[in-house]
């Protein structure tokens, strides 16, 4: 049988239990990345910051970027809004922020939100990634009006065919539905990238992002071994945006990153 245990995130200690997915060491290494950007982005304005975290699962993604952002000592006002569709992993999500000191209290039945600092909220969100109606209502957590700066997100990516394949102590623990990108009817189209394909729309549309300068990042997308070239691709096509890609620290093609208006700059030439 299966038990709960605790799992290293960068400086982070996190709960972890089934069927939740564990976070990985190799999502640890890009989030880290990603989060010193983005404390780096809120050192350089006086705006206040928004950020969302979706399919945060444990909600190991958030909590690193706030942690990094508390220990940067950030005087920007910032957001972060960490969102599930699972109930046991929003369950798990709130657990870990109240580990790191966090004290969420209920806003809603599926909405809880927290001071972090001085000048930082977490809020903790269920809500479905395809349901409209349900992105909208998230895109106004972000605080001062509708639209996130920068989205991380680590999606459920395995094809629905492969799922049968996965180890059985995966299968065991990690529920189907935080790791297999397809719907259950997807049958011969089957590939994986349906979450890709709903974040190129939400990023096509007006109401998840603000605008951005061309050189800021705006998505850290993590995919599965050789989705890297189809998910650029696809967030091509449907945003007209530019993208990149990082590896990881065993030279996968980990991350696809999705710029604002115009193209690369500082925030890539750092990394």
């Amino acid at each position: 049988m299966l038990t709960p245990g605790n799992q290293p995130f960068g400086p982070l200690n996190l709960a972890v239990r089934p069927p939740v997915l564990i976070p990985r060491p190799e999502t640890e290494t890009w989030a880290t990345a990603a989060a010193r950007l983005i404390a780096a982005r809120a050192n350089a304005s006086a705006d206040r910051l928004r950020v969302l975290d979706l399919c945060t699962g444990s909600g190991c993604i958030a909590l690193l970027v706030a942690y990094t952002l508390g220990k940067a000592q950030v005087p920007r006002p910032w957001s972060i809004t960490a969102v599930d569709c699972d109930p046991d992993a929003v369950a798990l999500a709130c657990e870990n922020a109240e580990r790191q000191g966090h004290a969420l209290r209920p806003a809603s039945a599926a909405h809880w939100q927290a001071p972090v600092g001085s000048n930082g909220e977490l809020h903790v969100v269920q809500a479905d990634v395809f349901d409209d109606v349900a992105m909208r209502a998230v895109a106004q957590f972000a605080s001062e009006g509708p639209g996130f700066d920068v989205v991380l997100c680590n999606p459920p990516y395995i094809a629905a065919d492969e799922w049968a394949g996965l180890d059985a102590s995966v299968r065991h623990w990690e529920s189907r539905r935080a790791l297999v990108g397809d719907s259950a009817d997807a049958g011969a189209n089957a590939d994986g990238l349906a979450f890709y394909r709903r974040l190129g729309a939400l990023f096509a549309g007006p109401a998840l992002v603000r605008a951005a300068r061309g050189g800021e990042v705006q998505l850290f997308a993590e995919v599965g071994a050789g989705q890297a070239g189809a998910v650029e691709r696809l967030l091509a096509e449907t945003t007209g945006r530019r993208t990149a890609v990082w590896d990881d620290e065993y030279g996968h093609k980990r991350v696809v990153l999705l710029y604002g208006a115009h193209g690369r700059g500082a925030d890539y030439d750092e990394e």
